[in-house]
């Protein structure tokens, strides 16, 4: 079984990444363990670095009259679909990803192997204090779509107090992404529904949704009454669909003059909760 370490540079001083796939052969039962970097002027595609590790080597090359930042990432782009091609078909049993900009090539191929992902940059991106502006933006964007999708994250960093500090910063920051809000379907905002009352909507795929229905009422047309009717904890399924238990709606004046609030949360494997989504409807 195959252990790839994906990063689009030459390999020729990434110390780190040499020293942690020695570390990793010394006491792995990988077959082999495939450094993947980018080609370069004088450099071979593949080279034998021991017994254990290899490195292959995929070129980058796009039209040069392509303006900078443009090529850049369509060298990546191009880099990513050779690395793709060569290795879904093989055995790969882990992929290392040492930067964002190979976190998505490590998902589909991930997906394409059954192999683990692990995310193993030096910093994030977004964490960096030379990215700004629309890289920033961009960056984040790619954290949030591929994050949750690797089975292990590491970060590196020394001894020093002030290092310590800013990975710490850089765990939270991963730990505490938050789920996307979720979406009621039904019922539908102002509408009057029939009792019991089913609420069905949609959210991040085998996650969970806490769900809460509250009421207002008025007695004697002058004295404001409330309550909650449901609490309810309830799991999406494989499509990100979910739907409650039904609810009855009752009050002290039936429904006559009341107002439903349903309220739903996201909740993630982490326990991070999304913002909450509210409908109100009429009672009949």
């Amino acid at each position: 079984m195959l252990n790839i370490h994906l990063y689009p540079s030459p390999l020729t001083h990434e110390s780190r990444i040499l020293k942690e796939s020695q570390a990793i052969a010394s006491f792995s039962d990988f077959s082999c363990i495939v450094l993947v970097g980018a080609a370069g002027r004088g450099l071979t595609d593949a080279e034998m670095l021991d017994e254990g590790r290899t490195t292959m080597r995929f070129s980058r090359d796009v039209p040069a009259w392509l303006p900078a930042t443009i090529g850049k990432v369509l060298g990546v782009a191009a880099w990513s679909w050779r690395v793709f091609r060569c290795f879904s078909t093989k055995p790969v049993s882990c992929i290392n990803c040492h930067s964002l900009s190979t976190l998505p090539l490590g998902v589909a191929l991930k997906f394409r192997t059954g192999a683990k992902l692990v995310y193993d940059p030096h910093e994030l991106e977004t964490e960096s204090n030379g990215l700004g502006g629309f890289r920033r933006t961009i960056a984040k964007v790619v954290e949030r779509a591929f994050y949750s999708l690797a089975d292990e994250v590491i970060v590196v960093t020394t001894p020093e107090p002030t290092a310590i500090t800013d990975a710490y910063g850089i765990i939270k920051s991963i730990a505490s992404q938050a789920p996307d809000k979720p979406v009621i379907v039904s019922p539908k905002e102002g509408t009057t529904p029939a009792s019991p009352m089913t609420v069905t909507g949609t959210a991040a795929a085998k996650s969970r949704v806490r769900l809460t229905v509250e009421y207002t009422t008025v007695l004697l047309g002058a004295v404001p009454v409330g309550g909650t009717l449901s609490e309810q904890t309830v799991e999406t399924a494989a499509d990100g669909t979910f739907k409650s238990q039904p609810v009855k709606l009752q009050t002290l004046l039936g429904g006559k003059n009341t107002t439903y609030t349903i309220t739903v949360v996201a909740v993630n494997a982490n326990g991070d909760e999304s913002e909450p989504v509210t409908v109100t409807v009429k009672g009949s």
